[in-house]
């Protein structure tokens, strides 16, 4: 029995798979800091577990994410390693008042890894589960194989899983939530009624945005009936009210599983039901349609149990008479939308100044679009639509991201036989994320979509099947090794920065990314090499280079140039389109050069160093001498 395991070609590809992104995460894993890490480094990951050893239940709410799960996996590491409150240097004297921010650099890699390196465990370990509950719902062991390929050798996904971030679970618990509801309704065994409930508890427990999952599952338990509505056996009024009966049931248990997973881990939610009640029901998109929802199963259960489910019969036979019509409509729409940001971009933005509309989108932390106010309402509705979708579609890596295309292009003129259901809920999700969104005045990220990345992944292994369909029944193993091959050149090309990734087909002028803290370490490495690296000062806009750094970094915006002039401006583009500059106080003679001087064109084309992300110029960090 062990001998033909491991003579499994597919179980043998699987831990190649597995050890590759394993491989490729660990890599530079400890070399880089992000920009929002620091909270959770030194303020949220401690709290949780100083209240959970305190028994303070109420200590547990860390963040409005809430970031639970980020907590309790990634906090695994402090049990074995050094405390992330050694790290800064706090004496008085050493950072003279705080004026410099100083951080002991020995301790920097090793507490990068013990709170980063459970979280890629955790993430490559899944990656079984991905496999396992994909060959539940598609009974077809290469496709679960392909679509754990494209999720496990992500750039984007192993990205998100080096960093201490909420993001790095909700992807990976909300994925499998939704596989394991979709087995649910292919199997009905229980064991994925419970899964379905603790994965989309821990779900929320990594971020709120998880309550998407609800109004999916509703809208699945609908669609699977009406898909499967042309047998006589589901058209009685009695199967009909079973399977109702049943899957509302399966919703509400979900529903209070979920609930109680998360308040278990959260113990504030039992102390403060309002965080519960924010959590679920009360959260925005939820509490939108939380009215709907109610009135949906309201009237489902009035037509089955008043009319005989007339109704119902009437809508499903005639959904379900032009089920390839509307399969091939959203396919239709699927390729227009995605083409067009295809075909844009690549174009360098000839058509829609996405790279403009970019930049300028935000104002007081709205979304404004300035530029767009004298358009028609329904052509600036469409490029925002675009716009949203603009650096996920961009972040698909390049071989994923034509399978999509071609399959959506395919389908459109042809029909869905098999996995209808699960093709059309792939498909339509994107468009629901991209239009919550832009509703919900939020601009739209690699990060932000994360989640949407699996679901992409598992839609391009469709499109192996749908447009290789003899190769791939054929030749498995070779389609197997070529995209791995792919992948992995993937991966090496954008190496150490994978979650700054973006496909071959954007021109290097433009990016989707800003670096988020990536080239901390480098631009560190330079300034370590530097003569007496140990006396200089630098003022950073971003702290992250401070923490591998030997020298001094400046605190706060404003420089007294009576006290301290610095030695080097650290400056990144994140900073530069946010605004994070440097203000000199003091007599004017003393000022080295005003400060205008050092963000125009010229002193930024001449740095002392400079690092391009991905080798784009507009994703950059740049040592600038002060003198």
């Amino acid at each position: 029995m062990f001998s033909r395991f491991c003579l499994s070609p597919v179980r043998l590809f699987l831990f190649v798979i597995v050890a590759l992104f394993f491989g490729f995460g660990s890599y530079h894993i400890t070399k880089f800091e992000t920009t929002d890490e620091h909270f959770w480094k030194y303020e949220r990951i401690p709290q949780y577990w100083e209240a959970i050893r305190n028994l303070h239940p109420k200590q547990t709410a860390i963040n409005d994410k809430p970031g639970i799960t980020t907590a309790l996996i990634s906090g695994i590491g402090m049990l074995v390693g050094e405390s992330p409150q050694n790290h800064r240097v706090r004496d008085d004297i050493a950072t003279q008042g705080n004026i410099f921010t100083i951080y002991d650099t020995t301790l920097t890699q090793k507490i990068n890894a013990t709170l980063r390196i459970p979280i890629l465990l955790f993430n490559g370990c899944f990656l079984f589960y991905f496999f396992w509950v994909l060959r539940k719902v598609t009974r077809d062991r290469w496709l679960s194989l392909w679509s754990t390929l494209f999720i496990g050798l992500s750039p984007i996904l192993i990205g998100i899983s080096q960093i201490i971030n909420p993001d790095a679970f909700l992807w990976t618990f909300g994925a499998s939530a939704l596989l394991s509801f979709i087995a649910l309704l292919r199997t009905n065994e229980k064991k994925f009624l419970a899964l379905t409930a603790v994965l989309t508890g821990c779900a929320l427990l990594s971020k709120y945005t998880a309550n998407i999952l609800f109004p999916i599952y509703l809208f699945l338990i609908f669609s699977h009936f009406i898909l499967r509505f042309a047998s006589e056996k589901t058209r009685s009024p009695e199967s009909i009210r079973r399977y109702f009966h049943k899957e509302f049931v399966f919703f509400t248990l979900i529903f209070l599983g979920a609930s109680i997973v998360f308040s278990i881990f959260m113990p504030a939610a039992l102390v403060k039901p309002i965080l519960l009640y924010k959590a679920t029901i009360g959260f925005p998109l939820f509490h939108k349609l939380l009215w709907p929802i109610a009135t949906t199963i309201t009237l489902t259960l009035a037509d089955i149990h008043c009319f005989k489910a007339k109704i119902l019969r009437v809508i499903a036979k005639n959904i379900n008479d032009r089920q390839y019509l509307i399969l091939r409509a959203c396919s239709l729409f699927a390729f227009i939308f995605f083409g067009a940001i295809f075909i844009n971009g690549a174009t360098g933005n000839a058509f829609i100044p996405f790279d403009v509309l970019l930049e300028t989108a935000k104002s007081n932390g709205k979304l404004a679009f300035p530029t767009l106010q004298n358009a028609h309402p329904l052509v600036a509705f469409t490029q925002k639509l675009l716009l949203q979708a603009y650096p996920f579609t961009f972040s698909l890596p390049t071989t994923l991201l034509l399978l999509l295309l071609g399959l959506w292009l395919k389908i459109s003129f042809t029909s869905v036989r098999k996995h209808k259901l699960l093709f059309l809920i792939l498909t339509i999700i994107p468009f629901l994320y991209f239009s919550a969104a832009l509703f919900g005045d939020v601009l739209t990220n690699a990060r932000y979509t994360i989640l949407l990345y699996p679901l992409m992944a598992i839609l391009g292994a469709l499109g192996i099947r749908a447009l290789l369909p003899n190769a791939s029944a054929k030749h498995p193993i070779i389609i197997t090794i070529a995209l791995i091959i792919l992948s992995t050149l993937s991966l090496i090309r954008i190496q150490p920065f994978y979650f700054n990734y973006a496909n071959s087909f954007l021109p290097r002028q433009f990016t989707v990314h800003d670096g988020w803290g990536y080239g901390s370490y480098e631009a560190a490495t330079y300034l370590n090499s530097l003569p007496n690296a140990a006396s200089l000062i630098i003022w950073t806009d971003r702290n992250t280079v401070c923490q591998f750094f030997v020298g001094k970094c400046l605190s706060g915006t404003k420089i007294n140039v009576e006290t301290v002039v610095p030695d080097y401006f650290i400056i990144t583009k994140r900073g530069v389109e946010r605004g994070y500059t440097f203000v000199w106080k003091g007599p004017s003679e003393l000022v080295p050069h005003p400060r205008d001087y050092y963000y125009t064109q010229e002193s930024l084309s001449h740095p002392a160093w400079q690092l391009f992300i991905d080798d784009r110029p507009e994703n950059f960090i740049k040592a600038i001498p002060v003198r």
